[in-house]
């Protein structure tokens, strides 16, 4: 079963989330659920004492800290 919901959003946000779209393809419905799974399993995963660590292009890495 499948429920239908509808959301406000500013400007800022739709654009991000078009952008979203635009970069990974698939629809707007797609973009929403990768962001759902992934904050959900982020936050379990923190829940459970990992760290997110976040590595930049010159091999430095950089604590996410979840909340």
């Amino acid at each position: 079963m499948t429920k239908r919901i509808t959301l406000e959003v500013s400007d800022e946000v739709y654009a991000q989330l078009e952008e979203l779209k635009r970069r990974r393809g698939g629809t707007m419905t797609d973009v929403f659920r990768r962001a759902i799974g992934t904050e959900a399993f982020l936050d379990e995963q923190v829940k459970e004492g990992s760290k997110v660590l976040l590595e930049d292009p010159n091999g430095k890495f950089r604590q996410i800290v979840w909340k």
